[in-house]
């Protein structure tokens, strides 16, 4: 089953926490904000509340269309070439008698685009210049501002051209967009699970898993662009393509969906062309898995005893407890002197002077 409850909200919570919570850009502009509950509920907040008024929006422009165009269905008529193209179409169609209303329209979706590419131009920019200064250190201001514009230049280059790409493949911007950015950003999300969660990860199994994650959604993102699952369309209609006048759409019959008449079983797939049947709303949440358990698994092959353990302030608050639930494994792994210290310096004591006793 290719959309249910489970896999929508799974799907929706990955996503969102990886475009919002650890995308590079998303979290410059954060940065820019002043760091009070206030504002950091108001960002969260409204960007919650916009997200969800544009969800619905979306699904209403769709039924609308599907209603308005269910005499002549312009992907069918060969009015339009990619579905993509449809909302524009109905748009321009709605809107052709107002004089530059349809064409105001039009170029919001230009704008709206351009603005969220810049964005991530910027931000792809500044983590690309930071590691270069990394083996750099004693690059100038003049030198950095030259290198940046020519990063960026690259990285604007390197979009147009995944654009030509994509049009060679066929299946869709959309599709490729998503594919590549649940490959890079689930894992990411991952990678942020870890720090925050799960001290026993190290250093190397973190990169490892990471790269893990990255190749898995890899292999289902751009897998699937080429091995299409069959999704059911609703039958749709072209005999009232020709009709002058309402009163001969009248006259027509529409195509009546009946579920007896399709077999889902015979469109099922053996093979490795199995794992591209599943449906999109879970390749997120596999991906997180694989990202998580390999980076355990790699952690534990390459564990070093002499590994340095992790301070208690870079880890979430629930660990400074030191809850009982936690594995005693993880326990060692924990540093819990820095939150010691901000204990006893509350209680107006510096944790020199406390003795051995007090700490018991």
């Amino acid at each position: 089953m290719r959309h249910t409850i489970w896999g929508l909200a799974t799907h929706g919570i990955i996503n969102f926490t990886s475009a919002f919570g650890v995308s590079q850009t998303s979290l410059q502009m954060y940065m820019a904000v002043k760091k009070t509950k206030w504002n950091i509920r108001m960002v969260f907040g409204v960007t919650a509340f916009f997200m969800s008024l544009i969800g619905i929006s979306c699904a209403l422009a769709g039924l609308v269309m599907f209603a308005n165009y269910k005499h002549c269905d312009p992907l069918s008529s060969g009015q339009i070439f990619s579905m993509g193209q449809l909302y524009p179409h109905y748009v321009t169609q709605l809107l052709k008698k107002l004089p530059g209303f349809s064409g105001l329209v039009v170029s919001g979706f230009f704008c709206a685009s351009l603005s969220s590419l810049s964005a991530t131009i910027s931000a792809v920019t500044v983590m690309i210049l930071q590691l270069i200064k990394s083996f750099r250190p004693s690059l100038v201001e003049r030198e950095s501002i030259v290198l940046s514009k020519t990063i960026a230049l690259g990285v604007g280059g390197a979009a147009i051209a995944m654009i030509l790409v994509t049009m060679n493949i066929g299946a869709g911007l959309f599709k490729t967009a998503y594919g590549i950015g649940a490959m890079l950003g689930i894992p990411t999300v991952g990678v942020f699970v870890m720090g925050l969660f799960m001290p026993i990860v190290t250093q190397k199994g973190a990169i490892l898993g990471l790269l893990t994650g990255a190749g898995y959604g890899a292999w289902m993102g751009f897998g699937g662009l080429n091995n299409l699952p069959y999704v059911y369309r609703y039958p749709v209609s072209t005999n009232g393509c020709n009709a002058t006048d309402s009163s001969m759409l009248s006259n027509l019959t529409l195509p009546v969906y009946d579920p007896d008449t399709w077999d889902p079983k015979s469109y099922y797939r053996t093979g490795i062309q199995v794992f591209y049947d599943l449906s999109y709303t879970w390749i997120g949440v596999t991906e997180l898995a694989v990202t998580l358990v390999s980076s355990l698994i790699y952690s534990h092959v390459l564990a070093k005893g002499h590994d340095l353990p992790i301070r208690s302030k870079l880890l979430s608050p629930y660990f400074s407890k030191k809850c009982c639930f936690i594995p005693k494994s993880w326990q060692q792994r924990i540093d819990f002197s820095d939150t010691e210290n901000e204990r006893y310096k509350e209680n107006g004591k510096d944790i020199e002077t406390v003795t051995e006793t007090e700490r018991l």
